[in-house]
């Protein structure tokens, strides 16, 4: 136990020098470090500092409320740092780290191979950086950045799945959505790239209660489209509009409600018109007017039409 303290102790200290705290009050935590079960004989650690930033912030703002996070203030550290551990404990790889491998296997010489570990498989994924550094700017959306540095990703068994190409990396329900050269793109679990790196944002809305899994959102030019993905290959993505909605009553008829020239319409998830964009409002009501309820109101100027949702693709 004294060694594995001693490792924590370290490895927070040489982390915290890249974090820059306003708030000399706020007790620092030092980053934990997480052993994950072993997979095909190798063990991956993770030393956590992102968990030990967000526990900065949290006790910072806890501290000195106000309307702005401490999150503004406090510099995001770049990643975790990943180190993987062969069944005679010696650290043969590492990750978004400045440590030599020699000083990382005399670091962790004496921790037991058995210590107690968190489950983990090799479908699980790291965002790994291409070097161990400092976060040097705020951007328009106010995330902080370092444009000298790329993301990447190893899996459960400590490899590497996708090189540090990326400036970001977000996983979304097994799939990635990857932003190159100022564009977003989209992966799919397999690693294979399901469209171009052509979109200003990718958004994906997960639907825990809807026959559908998720919607992923795309964003060009101040116009929008979205797509589901079936299976694994095969992307089925609708036309850019002014305007998408993520409601989910439409979203379970497998519909979504777009806007063109400030008109209103409804399209499916393979981009067929079911109606067209000349409507002021669409919605659900519970009104009267309803053979059933809820049903679909169209108004389009003075007129008012009520459809029950299962009437619409006979229109």
């Amino acid at each position: 136990m004294l060694v594995i303290g001693f490792v924590l102790i370290f490895l927070g200290a040489s982390a915290q020098g890249s974090i820059f705290y306003p708030y000399d009050s706020i007790p620092k935590e030092l980053p934990k470090v997480i052993y994950y079960d072993f997979v095909d004989d190798v063990q991956l650690i993770e030393v956590d500092h992102l968990g030990a930033y967000w526990h900065g912030v949290h006790m910072a703002d806890m501290a000195y409320p106000r309307a702005l996070s401490a999150a503004v203030d406090v510099p995001k550290p770049v990643s975790n740092e990943y180190y993987v551990r062969d069944t005679l404990g010696h650290i043969i790889k590492s990750y978004s780290s400045h440590h030599s491998l020699s000083y990382l296997d005399s670091l962790f010489a004496e921790v037991p191979l058995d210590i107690h570990a968190s489950p983990i498989n090799e479908h699980t994924y790291f965002s790994i950086s291409n070097k161990f550094g400092g976060i040097d700017r705020v951007d328009f959306y106010g995330d902080w950045r370092n444009d000298d540095l790329a993301y990447g990703l190893i899996n459960g068994r400590g490899e590497q799945v996708l090189p540090t190409d990326y400036q970001l990396i977000q996983i979304t329900n097994g799939r990635f959505n990857l932003m190159k050269d100022g564009q977003w793109g989209l992966m799919n679990q397999d690693f294979k790239m399901l469209t171009e790196f052509k979109y200003d944002m990718i958004t994906t809305y997960p639907f825990e209660d809807a026959a559908i899994s998720e919607i992923t959102y795309f964003k060009k030019e101040n116009k929008y489209s979205a797509f589901r993905v079936e299976g694994r290959e095969e992307v089925i993505e609708v036309p850019l509009y002014e305007n998408l909605s993520t409601s989910i009553l439409f979203i379970e008829l497998e519909y979504l409600l777009f806007s063109s020239n400030r008109q209103r319409g409804l399209i499916d998830f393979k981009g067929e018109v079911m109606l067209p964009a000349e409507y002021d409002y669409i919605f659900f009501t519970n009104d009267t007017n309803c053979i059933e309820v809820p049903c679909v109101k169209l108004v389009k100027g003075a007129q008012e039409e009520y459809l029950q949702p299962e009437d619409i693709r006979k229109r």
